[in-house]
């Protein structure tokens, strides 16, 4: 993966809704290695964006550590409600990558809030659309050279067993509308943009990190170097007692010898 290890996967869905996951869909995304997070609506709208919206906010947020690399989020969703959420994951410096559906406009705020845009047929499977959704699907003219340049040479296939999973999922008849799910990432993009965390960046945090353990080890060694000459001058000194006091001892005991002498 380009965007370095997957760390979750997880899908959204309302299970009382007509166009919702089928079984066959539900074991291929189980397969997969998705959690899927049932999200029944209870006569209370927008329930299911609240989950995504806490959902990646809280696993971004713990996520985040001086120490290491920020995480990448990727949403697959058409919604242009999420576009404040990803301006904010952004602010946080969280890469963001957009995978949308042909066919269903998305939303040009959501794309626009995004670091990398990828279309979920063309650019995720390698596949042609759907027949339905050929017509209307959305092009890349609109985005910025980079960002065009940036998805035309992402990996075009997804992995095995996971590229097979969702095409079971196509078969199914679920062309994955709506809000699909989101994956965190521990590593950083190849890709990134806007000069946030690159490669050459994390070269040179590593290489501060290192100087800053060498001159750790420098002032360690040089104060037990320090002690040790300390230790030396304070022998020498009580030798240097010693001897004076032993031949001001032998000057006494001469002293009293000549006196016995004389007095005899």
């Amino acid at each position: 993966l380009r965007f370095g290890s997957l760390a979750e996967r997880r899908a959204y869905h309302d299970p009382l809704k007509p166009h919702s996951v089928g079984v066959g869909a539900r074991a291929a995304l189980d397969l997969a290695g998705f959690t899927l997070v049932d999200c029944p609506a209870r006569h209370k709208p927008e329930a299911l964006d609240k989950k995504i919206i806490v959902d990646a906010l809280t696993f971004a947020l713990t996520r985040l550590s001086p120490r290491r690399p920020p995480p990448t989020v990727v949403l697959l969703a058409n919604d242009g409600d999420y576009a404040y959420l990803l301006s904010r994951l952004r602010d946080l410096r969280v890469t963001v990558v957009v995978v949308h559906t042909e066919g269903r406009n998305a939303s040009r705020h959501l794309l626009a809030s995004c670091d990398h845009a990828l279309r979920w047929w063309t650019d995720v499977l390698g596949t042609p659309p759907h027949p339905s959704g050929a017509a209307h699907a959305p092009q890349l003219a609109h985005r910025p050279p980079h960002q065009q340049q940036a998805v035309r040479t992402l990996p075009s296939r997804a992995r095995v067993p996971r590229s097979a999973a969702a095409l079971k999922v196509q078969h199914d008849g679920w062309d994955g509308w709506g809000e699909v799910g989101w994956g965190v990432f521990d590593a950083p993009g190849a890709l990134r943009e806007s000069g946030r965390t690159t490669p050459n960046s994390r070269a040179k945090s590593v290489a501060k990190d290192a100087q800053k353990k060498a001159s750790n080890v420098k002032r360690t060694a040089k104060g037990v170097k320090r002690k040790l000459l300390n230790l030396q001058a304070g022998v020498r000194k009580r030798g240097k007692r010693k001897c004076m006091r032993s031949s001001k001892a032998a000057q006494k005991q001469q002293q009293k010898q000549q006196q016995k002498q004389q007095q005899q």
